[in-house]
């Protein structure tokens, strides 16, 4: 189950129950959907009660998603992925690493506090950074 939410500087895509990569596609559909999409970083939350129901195989097949359907013209510049215990975030680390070495047009990085990815994502990134990185 998943929930689309927007907060004043970033949409929240919060992630409870069983997830599958269907379930997890559909989660990043309703995300792109949203008029903010292009413009507003996002946080995913991964809940105590998320089980992951996908598979690397999966996880690697949702980078060349978002690389393929990343809108023209976008200007986000983050995506922070909350885990809610070490195995998720061990696996959240994987897909961050995989999107930046595809060169996702956006950074991702994966955290356990809830406080630190927030702040993370309200800070802006130096004029001098470069290209974007991934996720």
């Amino acid at each position: 189950m998943y929930e689309v939410q927007e907060e004043p500087y970033y949409l929240q895509v919060s992630i409870t129950g069983d997830v599958d990569h269907q379930a997890l596609y559909e989660a990043h559909s309703a995300l792109m959907q949203h008029p903010q999409y292009p413009y507003k970083n996002s946080l995913w939350v991964f809940d105590t009660e998320f089980v992951c129901g996908f598979s690397n195989i999966d996880m690697f097949e949702m980078v060349s998603r978002i690389k393929a359907l990343y809108p023209v013209g976008g200007t986000k510049e983050k995506c922070a992925l909350l885990a809610s215990n070490n195995f998720h975030y061990a696996f959240l680390k994987l897909f961050s690493e995989e999107a930046e070495r595809e060169g996702v047009p956006f950074l991702v990085k994966p955290f356990r506090s809830f406080l630190e990815a927030k702040a993370w994502l309200m800070t802006e990134r130096p004029a001098s950074s470069g290209m974007k990185r991934a996720l």
